[in-house]
This record gives C-alpha cells, structure tokens and sequence, in this order.
C-alpha cells in the first residue's frame, strides 16, 4: 500500500506521506474519509448517481427512500406527508368522541399545517432510510465508501490543501516537505502547486482507506 506522493515547487518534487493506515488510526481516518466523501459527491454527482443506479440494479428498493441526486423521494415524502395528516386527523378525531361521549369540554381540533407535515414526513424518511442502509451494510458501504476522484478544480484545490495539512504523516514525511505544507495558504508554496498532484494525494490517500 504506497502512501507517498510528491508535491512539486520550483521543480523538485516534495516527497508527502499521509497518514499510516492502522487499527489505531481508524476512527480519524474514517472521519476524514466520510468527509472527503461528501465532498466529492456534492462535485461530482455523475459519480453518485451511477452508485445508485448500479445498487438499485440489486436492490430496486432503494427508489422508494431516494432518488438519482440522493435526495429523499419526492412522492414517498408527499405521501407520506399525507399519512401523517391523516393520522393527526383521525387522533383529533378520537379525541374530540372521546370527550363528547364522557361530557367532558370538547378539545378544539386543528389540522395539520403542509409545512408541518412535510418536515415531519422528512424526518420519518429519514430514520427509515438510515434503518434501510443499516441493515443492509452491503449498500450501505458501496453508496458511502465509494469516492470518485477529487476534482481538480479551484475548489478542489482549496479544500485539497486544508486536507493535506490534516493528513499528512509528519513522522515519515521529510522535515523540508513539513515547513512547506505548514506554510500559509497564500504562501508561494502553495499558490504555486498543481491541482493535479494535490488531487493525486488525496485520490491515494482515500483509496487505501476504502479499498
């Protein structure tokens, strides 16, 4: 498993090591990489939407929680919404017998706001789709631990920087690397590193923990 890259300034190459991937290292490495993860999803969505399609081939399900984008179904959630309307309707309903046939103060009875029902029926869509994935770990992993490659933008640059800073193994990587990489954001080290090679490290560094 290869954890170098190298970073060039002034054209000599830096030789950059991230984190050594252990047992010890699990919890922050897989913090690292869920974040990762998010963000090349919200830059590259061609890629998310092809892990979806490709799960959905084995588990067709997966369309009544969510659709191509990832986001939650929009006419399980409208449905839904309808469901919890009309739950809150037959309970006022119930109450409003109930206290008649007890000759007790009759409840006033209010239907339930759109609004309210719709951000009700996300979070139930929610918890049933996070209930899903939970027991279905196969999906789960191939949806979440499944990255593209970091894109090689302005953005990517920007944020790739932030992550190299955080995942640099500073044991094994050369004490001249370490000063450049500690360096400013505007220093220019790295106002003249490539996207490429930024993107290069960070393609690494999420493959070895995914892979």
């Amino acid at each position: 498993m290869d954890s170098q890259c190298f970073l060039t300034y002034k054209g000599k190459k830096y030789s950059v090591y991230h984190m050594p991937i252990t047992m010890r290292n699990e919890a922050v490495l897989r913090g690292h990489y869920d974040e990762l993860a998010k963000f090349v999803s919200q830059h590259d969505t061609a890629k998310q939407t092809r892990n979806i399609k490709e799960a959905s081939e084995k588990y067709p399900e997966i369309w009544d929680f969510i659709n191509e984008m990832g986001g939650l179904n929009t006419v399980t959630l409208m449905k839904l919404a309808k469901t919890i309307q009309a739950e809150h309707q037959f309970m006022g309903e119930m109450l409003v017998k109930d206290a008649i046939a007890a000759n007790e103060e009759v409840p006033t009875y209010e239907p339930m706001p759109d609004d309210v029902a719709i951000a009700t029926a996300k979070e139930r869509l929610t918890e049933q789709w996070t209930a899903w994935l939970k027991s279905n770990l196969e999906v789960a992993k191939y949806l979440h631990f499944t990255t593209g490659d970091w894109p090689q933008s302005l953005a990517g640059l920007r944020r790739g920087i932030d992550v190299v800073k955080q995942t640099v193994d500073r044991e094994r990587t050369p004490q001249e690397s370490l000063e450049l990489i500690d360096s400013e954001t505007t220093s220019d080290f790295w106002c003249d590193i490539d996207a490429t090679e930024v993107a290069r490290y960070i393609n690494t560094f999420c493959s070895n923990i995914g892979g």
